[in-house]
């Protein structure tokens, strides 16, 4: 039996060639000779608006939602997220479950999935396998991490013309706090069976110009008692979610409804400096940040303690203060 010849074209290769005699700005000789692709193949897919390249089971994505799927994961290389493969399959798995609307019937891609997609997109996208090292953050803090960091922050700052404009260059950070729970005390908890600790994580938001937007503040409950509201900062939005975290649901929340909101009428584009926290990570605060003209840096994981400016200043004092007025 005749062995089957493989696709030895790219798939920028064949869908440049299809769409060029699809136009009519070429011919389907023309675009085979210049693009390497099959006469035959080319005209067979005139028609088919998925440019489906190769044999076998048809992908979980088309060409044009992969494509998509890359230039996000580039995006993100970009603003200093890490890549592991527990984010790299996360952030997949929504885009499949956001494309076919649904959150249950999708699972996560797997290992072989991964190998495939790597492959198909082989000069965009590369997978290098990290050292399995534990290291203290004093060990991950270092000379390189940190001038490699403040070059990127420098090309944005440069590219975008941002030098000089500190009231669009923004930096949140979570800050979280055991809180004494009384159990007598009906307005923390309904029930107690002894004094305890509940986590509250309060999110903080501030421009390089002074600017602060409200806090979020959220608590660890399964709903938000009102008596919890009394006395807080005007503008604060309270949540709560059951460790006191916040959530990916929470953070995208907070940047849809109260960063961008406030922001709204500041001049463009926006810097937004953040931890490299799996909760910010997520298709619908990239897409919103795009969509915004809001650009989004992620701090080196294991260095917030070193370039966080919100941790290293704001809450410092704040934390300075508290050591000073309490009771030993």
């Amino acid at each position: 039996m005749t062995k089957r010849r493989r696709v030895t074209y790219s798939l920028d290769d064949f869908c440049n060639a299809v769409t060029a005699y699809r136009n009519k700005t070429m011919t389907s000789i023309a675009a085979s000779k210049k693009c390497g692709v099959p006469e035959s193949t080319i005209r067979k897919h005139k028609d088919n608006k998925t440019n489906r390249v190769g044999s076998g089971r048809p992908s979980a994505l088309s060409v044009d939602q992969e494509q998509y799927l890359v230039a996000l994961l580039r995006e993100l290389q970009s603003i200093g997220v890490r890549l592991t493969r527990e984010i790299l399959a996360k952030i997949t798995g929504d885009f499949m479950r956001m494309i076919k609307k649904s959150n249950k019937d999708i699972n996560n891609p797997g290992r072989h999935w991964f190998q495939n997609f790597f492959k198909r997109n082989s000069d965009k996208l590369k997978m290098k396998k990290e050292l399995k090292l534990e290291r203290s953050r004093r060990d991950n803090f270092t000379e390189e991490v940190r001038s490699n960091w403040f070059s990127k922050l420098k090309g944005i700052l440069d590219l975008n013309n941002l030098n000089a404009r500190p009231g669009q260059i923004w930096n949140c950070d979570e800050s979280g706090e055991y809180v004494c729970v009384p159990a007598d005390k009906k307005f923390v908890f309904e029930q107690q069976g002894g004094t305890g600790k509940a986590f509250t994580t309060m999110l903080l938001c501030t421009s390089a110009s002074g600017d602060v937007l409200p806090p979020l503040v959220v608590y660890a409950a399964k709903a938000v008692n009102t008596l919890w509201c009394a006395g807080g900062v005007p503008g604060t939005t309270y949540k709560c979610s059951e460790s006191g975290w916040i959530s990916e649901e929470i953070f995208t929340d907070w940047f849809k409804n109260l960063f961008l909101e406030q922001t709204k009428n500041i001049e463009r584009p926006l810097l937004l400096v953040m931890d490299n926290h799996p909760a910010h990570i997520n298709i619908d605060v990239i897409e919103l940040a795009i969509k915004n003209q809001v650009i989004l840096l992620c701090l080196p994981p294991h260095c917030t303690h070193a370039l966080q400016p919100l941790d290293v200043v704001t809450l410092r004092y704040g934390r300075i203060f508290k050591q000073l007025v309490s009771i030993k």
